[in-house]
């Protein structure tokens, strides 16, 4: 059981966090557009795996489990479309396909970050 103070202490981390969250969004927007408008997207791709891990890792704790398991999802869809990729074994249908899919978790992701910032459930 935390103590008063300890409480206090959480509660305003966790709401220094949740403030975090619109520049969060933010950047996931500038990744997500560098990746979509570069011609050789690995850079802009690293950056979106780098900042889905940072924040799958970050926001359970701090109470937005929604948010975390949403980010992993892009994770996790980012390094399979990196690894099939690098390998060469993409065609252009499948190519379009999960970028489709990237999309689709990226724009959940934002929706996501939203309702956390506005305080709307658990994020």
């Amino acid at each position: 059981m935390l103590s008063e103070h300890a409480l206090l202490m959480f509660q305003r981390l966790q709401a220094t966090y949740r403030d975090s969250l619109k520049d969060k969004r933010a950047l996931l927007q500038g990744h997500w557009q560098e990746f979509e408008n570069s011609k050789h997207p690995t850079e802009a791709l690293n950056k979106l795996r780098l900042f889905a891990h940072r924040l799958a890792g970050s926001a359970a704790p701090y109470g937005y489990k929604n948010l975390s398991s949403i980010a992993r999802e892009l994770e996790i869809l980012i390094n399979e479309y990196a690894a099939a990729n690098a390998a060469h074994s993409l065609g252009e249908k499948m190519e379009a396909a999960i970028k489709e899919q990237l999309r689709t978790v990226v724009s959940k992701l934002i929706t996501a970050l939203d309702n956390a910032f506005l305080g709307q459930g658990s994020g």
